[in-house]
């Protein structure tokens, strides 16, 4: 089950309303939500449906759920004191 599936019904009229909906539901950043709207406020390559935004929210949280983790895991940097000494 998406987790955005609960806006699968609603009938959106202007995508800011989409956005809005979004950005404070999901605390989306402008600049995320902006990438998915086009400057004359449709939706790339869709419709304008809902239907049709909902796979686009959802990749794009996908690869910031993927971005955020690569971000977190650190690789530690190896202590001068775990250094090897070779034996003489």
């Amino acid at each position: 089950m998406s987790e955005l599936d609960e806006f699968k019904d609603l009938k959106v009229e202007h995508l800011s309303d989409l956005a809005e909906i979004l950005k404070n539901h999901y605390n989306i950043v402008d600049s995320v939500i902006r990438q998915l709207l086009k400057k004359d406020g449709s939706v790339s390559e869709t419709s304008g449906k809902v239907d049709d935004v909902v796979p686009q929210v959802n990749e794009t949280l996908s690869a910031y759920d993927k971005y955020l983790l690569k971000h977190s895991q650190k690789t530690p940097e190896p202590s001068p004191m775990s250094t090897q000494v070779e034996e003489v």
